[in-house]
Parts: C-alpha cells; sequence; structure tokens
C-alpha cells in the first residue's frame, strides 16, 4: 500500500474519509498524499502547501473540509472534499469530456464567505467564498468558438440563473486611475465577464446563489455602502433546498444536484423564506421595470440633445419635451452622485428605495414584516405601464417618456 509514496517518506497521521473508504490521506514528513482507490495508488496533494511536516489530519463532511496541523506552518484548510469523493469514483477524465461534478453543499450565511482584505494581510486565512463553488471540465481542444453555459435549476426543474461561458483571453492591463473611474455599470461587466472565462480543460465557477439583476439605470453612481443597506440592483437570494447544476458544451449536457443549506442557527418560520423569495422577487421586478423605463427616458432625452446640436431641431421645439424628461428622471433616480458622500448631500429616489428595500428585506431570514409589506405596495402603486417610446418632441411625447414619481415620506 505504499505504490506514490517516496521511499525518504515517514507517515504521521492516516485518515479515511468517512463518507468515502477509497479516499485516505496521510500526512507525511514534508507534505500530504492521498488515494483514491483505497491505499492502491498514492500521489501528492500539496497544491499551494508549503515543504512542511504535517502531524496531524481532521476531516469535517458537514462541511467538505480538510484540516492539517503542521510543524511551525499553523493550520492549512483544504476546501471542497466533495470533488475529492467524486473522483474517487472517476479517477480519470476523458480529455474530450465535458463533465460538472457536484458542488459542496452550499450555505446560506451573513458570517460566511472570503475576506477582501486577506489578501493584503500575510498571517489571516482566507474562508472559501460565498455560493456554490462548481468544479467542471471542458474538452481539451475548446477553442471558444462553440457555445458553453453554466446554468442553475431549483427542485421543480424551473431555471433560476444561465451564465454564457466564453475562453479566457489576456487581460489589457489597466491603471488604478482607469479602474478607479470605471461606471457602476463597467465594473459589472468586468465582473461578469472575469466570472465566466475558461479555459480548456479543469474550470472552477463560483455561483452566489441569486437570481439575475435587474436593470441598472445608465449614469448611476452607486452610494458605498459603508455599513450600512446595499444599494444595488442584485437578484434576491434563492431559498434552501436542492438545485441542480447543468454544463450544455455545445449540446452535450452534464448536470449534477446539490443542497443549499441555511445557516443552523437561524429558526425561521416553516414558508417565512418562501413569504421573503416572494417580495423580493415582487420588488425586484418593479425595480428592473422602473430602471428600464428610465433608461428608455434618458436615451431619448440623449437623442433631443443630439438633435439640438446637430441643429435638426431648434432649442425652442425641443425645450419643453426635455423639461418634462429631466423632471421625470430626476423623480425617480439620483444622478447627480459623484462621490462616496453624495448621499449627504442628494436625496434618495424612488430607484434606489426600492433597492434599499430589498436590501433590508434580504437581511434577515425571517418573514417580511408588515412595514415592508407596506413600503413595497406603496411603491409598486406608483408605477403605471409605459407607452412606447418617444419619436418626436411634443407635448405628447413628454407625457408618454414620464415615469412615476416616487413616494411620499
Amino acid at each position: 500500500m505504499t505504490t506514490g509514496l517516496p521511499d525518504d517518506e515517514y507517515v504521521l497521521a492516516v485518515r479515511q474519509d468517512p463518507s468515502d473508504p477509497r479516499l485516505l490521506l496521510v500526512g507525511t514528513r514534508s507534505t500530504v498524499f492521498m488515494t483514491l482507490d483505497g491505499g492502491v495508488h498514492w500521489q501528492p496533494l500539496s497544491l499551494n502547501l508549503p515543504h512542511v511536516q504535517v502531524r496531524d489530519i481532521a476531516i469535517n463532511t458537514r462541511q467538505g473540509d480538510v484540516t492539517i496541523a503542521t510543524h511551525g506552518r499553523a493550520f492549512w484548510v483544504l476546501d471542497n472534499l466533495a470533488l475529492l469523493e467524486q473522483m474517487s469514483l472517476q479517477p480519470s477524465v476523458g480529455a474530450d469530456d465535458a463533465q460538472v461534478y457536484a458542488p459542496e453543499t452550499a450555505w446560506e450565511s451573513h458570517v460566511y464567505g472570503s475576506n477582501e482584505s486577506a489578501k493584503y494581510q500575510h498571517d489571516v486565512g482566507s474562508n472559501p467564498p460565498f455560493g456554490a463553488t462548481v468544479f467542471f471540465h471542458v474538452p481539451d481542444t475548446y477553442h471558444g468558438k462553440v457555445p458553453v453555459s453554466l446554468s442553475f435549476l431549483d427542485a421543480d426543474g424551473h431555471v433560476v440563473r444561465t451564465f454564457a461561458l466564453h475562453l479566457k483571453t489576456k487581460e489589457p492591463k489597466t491603471s488604478p486611475a482607469q479602474k478607479d473611474n470605471r461606471t457602476p455599470i463597467e465594473e459589472k461587466q468586468h465582473a461578469d465577464e472575469k466570472l465566466t472565462a475558461i479555459t480548456a480543460g479543469f474550470n472552477r465557477f463560483q455561483w452566489d446563489l441569486r437570481y439575475p439583476d435587474a436593470t441598472e439605470v445608465t449614469g448611476f453612481q452607486t452610494p458605498i455602502a459603508a455599513g450600512g443597506l446595499d444599494d444595488s440592483v442584485q437578484g434576491p437570494m434563492v431559498i434552501p433546498g436542492r438545485y441542480t447544476v447543468v454544463l450544455d458544451y455545445d449540446g452535450r449536457k452534464s448536470q449534477r444536484s446539490f443542497q443549499v443549506a441555511l445557516d443552523p442557527r437561524p429558526h425561521p418560520a416553516p414558508d417565512a423564506l418562501q413569504q421573503r423569495l416572494a417580495l423580493e422577487m415582487q420588488i425586484h421586478a418593479t425595480l428592473d421595470k422602473l430602471d428600464k423605463t428610465i433608461n428608455r427616458a434618458i436615451a431619448t432625452r440623449g437623442k433631443l440633445d443630439a438633435a439640438v446640436a446637430h441643429h435638426k431641431l431648434t432649442a425652442e421645439k425641443a425645450h419643453a419635451a426635455l423639461a418634462a424628461l429631466d423632471e421625470a428622471i430626476g423623480e425617480n433616480v439620483q444622478l447627480a452622485l459623484a462621490s462616496s458622500e453624495g448621499p449627504l448631500l442628494h436625496e434618495s429616489k424612488l430607484r434606489s428605495h426600492l433597492a434599499y428595500l430589498a436590501s433590508n428585506i434580504d437581511l434577515a431570514y425571517e418573514t417580511p414584516t408588515a412595514a415592508e409589506h407596506e413600503a413595497s405596495m406603496t411603491s409598486t402603486t406608483r408605477l403605471r405601464p409605459a407607452s412606447s417610446a418617444c419619436r418626436r418632441p411634443s407635448r405628447k411625447a413628454s407625457r408618454c417618456c414620464r415615469v412615476p414619481s416616487p413616494p411620499r415620506g
């Protein structure tokens, strides 16, 4: 039972995975080795572990962690034990295979997730990122010219979210000033491109357990939360339960199911999270509808400004429509924000009221309060069906582009 173990190693600890007897790990004088076939063959599991003596190993099956105690180099943790367990069932993957692995149980908790400051602190470890970590393999010949996607389905088979994947390319160098001056929409696009970029062979994808984001208002500067609520258009969080991830590689599909579980410390009522999701989805749809309407008004205003600038329309004729558009847009979104302290100088509008309300409901794993329901109803009743986009500057056009006013108080 020593095939693969160097002759000059000696073993200090042996541990067997309680969920998979074929998976064993040993701590040696210099690193960690593992076997996927009950000890017939061994291979190193060093990864980023320095050359160090490993004195002991502990396996946490609930959260899928392998923890090792080293001699003088602290404790180290390997996440996603479920991947090794599945690899013991299928030790090798064909070069032409398109296959997804079942993610470890994903926990919903406000105290779970990576610390963004850890990379600047050399004596602080990094926690696993929040959400479901998906490992998958695409053919070694993948060149980016065939469609590839990852979809997440609920227990009823309804699609929660789909991500179109693309070939990873070398990012152009950007200066700190260029990064700081990205608009929120540009920042979101950059994050999405980075998230969905893959290479041939094995890949890892992180799903944040949320439904798709709502539309963002063009030119809106998202305020920094600074310890308060997020003013964002992110989608609602899914409820705990069974989900399925589907890898679609040019029509070839591979799928695995996994569990989303709630932090065991809260104890919500049986249907509390379903009620929370229902209200969040209602607010989310309202916010998306409002932002799309505002964007149409902003686009119409831009066309009118361009027509005046190119002398296709006189300022006098465009004045009434532009004034009405400015008033309507200003009533529903605060576009004067240009710094982190902008909200101290400029009042928030309906777009932010809805976003803050959704963030407030998202904080608690509980049934939404009567006040939250009332605030949602007040905001929703302010929305009216929008007619087609304006085509010419007229009093009629200014009315059809108008968007609803925010609630008082």
